[in-house]
C-alpha cells in the first residue's frame, strides 16, 4: 500500500491553473499548463497524474508528477531531439545542436494518441510517430522494424508549440522524456556484488546456444550481471597440422562459434590470432604458454579498447596436477579499496600506469590509470595487468616535495607503490598470504582486511574437457595456478585451452538488439567501459 502524497510543485501547478480566469492576459501562463494521466510499467498505481507547463519565459518546459522531482527540459534540448530531425530508416540525425535557431516555447499540451491527427515532418501517414522502444536514444520509433512498441491511450504525448509560428509543433512521448531525463541509477559494482569463492557460476548448455535465442539471452544476462558464465558440454574440435585445413577448423571451433554468436565476429587477433591455443611450448612469447602460475590480470591492457569478452575452451586435460583457473571481480575490488583506503584509491585513479607488449614483432604501449572514474565519480573501468606493465612515469619524492606548482599534489613514486601494493594484495590472495604480509606503509589492520577480502573473493574452478569459461575481460581479472604433468614421462600429459576475444561494443550491440526483438526489459551492471544497457 502506497500513500498518495501531494507534490509541492503539483500543488503550485494546480493553484496556477485555478487562477486562470482572474489573471490578466498579459500575465497569464495558464494556457501553458496541461494535466493528464499516464500509465507506466514501474508506477505504484495504474494512473499517475502528469502535468506540463512552460517556465523561464519559454526557455524550458517542466514535467512533474507525485513520484519524482520536477523534470526541467530546456528548449534547445527539446528542439534538437524532435523526432522529425531523425532520418526514418537510418536513425541518423538531420539536425544537431549547432542548428538550434534560438526558438522558445509558446505553449504545451499533453495528448493521447487518439486526441488528434498529427502530421510528422514529412507528412508520412499523418500520425504521431510510434513510441520508441525502451533505451532508445531517438524520441520516435518507426526505425525499429524487428520489435515495435504499440501505442496505447495511456501513452501520453507532449505537444510543444514554438513562439516562431513558422516552426511546426514538436511531439514527444512522455515515457521517453521520463526515461531520458530522469537520473540514471548508479550501476557501479560494489564490493558486495562481486564473485565469492563459494559461489557457483551460471551455466548454459553449448548445444542450445545456436538454436535457441532465449538461451543466448540467458548467457548475455548472466554474463553482464555476474561477470562470468560456464558453457558446458562443448564438443572437442580436431585440429590438423595442415595449414589449408586450419582456417575451416578455426571457423567451427566452439570458442569461435560462441564468440560469433555473442558479437557477430571475433576481435583483437593481431598478436595471437583470432583463435589462440593456450598450451605449454618452448621459447614461449607469453607466460600463459608455460606451466607457471599467472596472477589475476586482464588481457591486452595495452590496447586503447581491450577485449570485452574472453572465451577459454578446455579441449584437453590429461595427467595434470594444478592449473585451476582464478577469477576476481576487479570492479568490485576497486570499490572495496575505496571503502578501506580512500587515499590509496585516489592515487590509483589519478596516476597513469604504463602497459606494454614489446617483443620480436610487437611494440604496443599505453598509459592509463588503474581505476577509471566517470564524471560523477562512479567506478567505470579498471586496468590491471602486472605481467604487462612498464616503468612508471612519475617524479621522485624530492621533486614532488620541492615543486611549488599546482602539480606538486601529484603522488610520489612511493605513494604509488604503496597504493599498488594494497590493490595487489586485494586481488591476489597469494600476495596477501605471504609469510611477511605487513607492508611498511600499510597498517596491520589494513593488511588483515586486504587478506580477508582476497581469500573470500577469489573464485577457483578446475576446467574439465568440454568446459568453456566466458568472462568479461573489462571487469574480471583472471589467472591460473601453476601446474605440473604427472604422467610417467613428459609426453603423457597435456593442458590445452582454445581461446578467443570479442569486442565489448559489438557484444553489447547484439545483446541490445536481441532484447529489443524479444521485448526483454533487463539491464546490466557496469561493463567495465562505462557503458550501460
Amino acid at each position: 500500500n502506497h500513500t498518495r502524497r501531494t507534490h509541492p510543485t503539483m500543488t503550485a501547478t494546480m493553484m496556477r491553473l485555478t487562477s486562470r480566469a482572474i489573471r490578466p492576459p498579459s500575465l497569464s501562463l495558464a494556457r501553458c499548463f496541461s494535466t493528464r494521466f499516464i500509465q507506466t510499467s514501474n508506477s505504484f498505481q495504474d494512473n499517475i497524474p502528469v502535468s506540463a507547463f512552460v517556465e523561464n519565459q519559454g526557455r524550458s518546459v517542466v514535467l512533474c508528477n507525485q513520484y519524482h522531482d520536477d523534470i526541467e527540459l530546456e528548449a534547445p534540448w527539446l528542439w534538437s531531439n524532435d523526432a522529425k530531425w531523425i532520418h526514418p530508416t537510418s536513425g541518423q540525425r538531420l539536425k544537431t545542436p549547432a542548428d538550434y535557431p534560438g526558438s522558445t516555447v509558446q505553449n504545451v499540451r499533453l495528448l493521447s494518441p487518439g486526441d488528434a491527427t498529427i502530421s510528422s515532418a514529412a507528412g508520412d501517414n499523418n500520425v504521431i510517430k510510434p513510441p520508441p522502444p525502451r533505451n532508445s536514444c531517438h524520441s520516435g520509433g518507426g526505425i525499429y522494424t524487428s520489435k515495435q512498441e504499440d501505442a496505447s491511450d495511456e501513452d501520453l504525448v507532449l505537444e510543444v508549440e514554438w513562439q516562431d509560428s513558422s516552426e511546426a509543433p514538436s511531439y514527444y512521448h512522455v515515457n521517453w522524456l521520463l526515461e531520458r531525463a530522469l537520473p540514471k541509477p548508479n550501476t557501479e559494482i560494489t564490493s558486495q556484488q562481486g564473485l565469492r569463492r563459494n559461489d557457483e557460476l551460471p551455466q548454459v548448455e553449448y548445444g542450445a546456444l545456436e538454436h535457441d535465442e532465449t538461451t543466448l539471452l540467458d548467457l548475455y544476462s548472466a554474463l553482464f550481471q555476474h561477470g562470468a558464465v560456464m558453457v558446458r558440454n562443448c564438443p572437442t574440435p580436431r585440429y590438423s597440422s595442415d595449414d589449408d585445413d586450419k582456417k575451416n577448423e578455426e571457423d567451427t571451433t566452439p570458442s569461435a562459434v560462441v564468440g560469433k554468436l555473442l558479437a557477430g565476429s571475433l576481435s583483437h587477433g593481431a598478436l595471437y590470432g583470432d583463435i589462440f591455443h593456450v598450451q605449454t611450448m618452448p621459447d614461449a612469447h607469453n607466460l600463459a604458454y608455460t606451466s607457471v602460475g599467472l596472477p589475476p590480470h586482464q588481457d591486452l591492457s595495452y590496447y586503447e579498447s581491450p577485449p570485452g569478452m574472453q572465451l577459454l575452451h578446455c579441449v584437453e586435460k590429461r595427467n595434470i596436477m594444478g592449473g585451476e583457473s582464478l577469477l576476481v571481480d576487479g570492479l568490485a575490488a576497486s570499490h572495496k579499496l575505496k571503502e578501506l583506503a580512500p587515499d590509496l584509491f585516489e592515487i590509483l585513479t589519478t596516476t597513469n600506469a604504463t602497459f606494454c607488449k614489446q617483443r620480436e614483432g610487437a611494440d604496443m604501449v599505453a598509459y592509463w590509470p588503474h581505476i577509471q572514474l566517470s564524471t560523477t565519480n562512479e567506478i567505470v573501468g579498471i586496468n590491471w595487468s602486472p605481467p604487462f606493465e612498464g616503468p612508471l612515469q612519475l617524479r621522485s619524492d624530492a621533486e614532488a616535495s620541492s615543486s611549488s606548482s599546482s602539480s606538486s599534489q601529484a603522488p610520489s613514486v612511493n605513494d604509488y607503490y604503496t597504493a599498488y601494493t594494497a590493490f595487489a594484495r586485494l586481488v591476489d590472495k597469494n600476495r596477501s598470504s605471504e609469510e611477511h604480509n605487513h607492508h611498511h606503509a600499510l597498517s596491520p589492520q589494513l593488511c588483515r582486511s586486504l587478506k580477508e577480502y582476497a581469500e573470500e573473493c577469489t573464485f577457483e574452478t578446475l576446467l574439465e574437457e568440454g568446459d568453456m569459461l566466458v568472462f568479461n575481460n573489462r571487469r574480471m581479472l583472471h589467472g591460473r595456478k601453476p601446474f605440473e604433468i604427472t604422467g610417467s614421462n613428459g609426453g603423457d600429459g597435456a593442458r590445452h585451452l582454445v581461446g578467443t576475444y570479442t569486442n565489448m561494443e559489438e557484444t553489447m550491440n547484439r545483446y541490445r538488439v536481441l532484447m529489443r526483438k524479444h521485448g526483454w526489459r533487463g539491464g546490466i551492471l557496469n561493463t567495465g567501459n562505462g557503458t550501460k544497457v
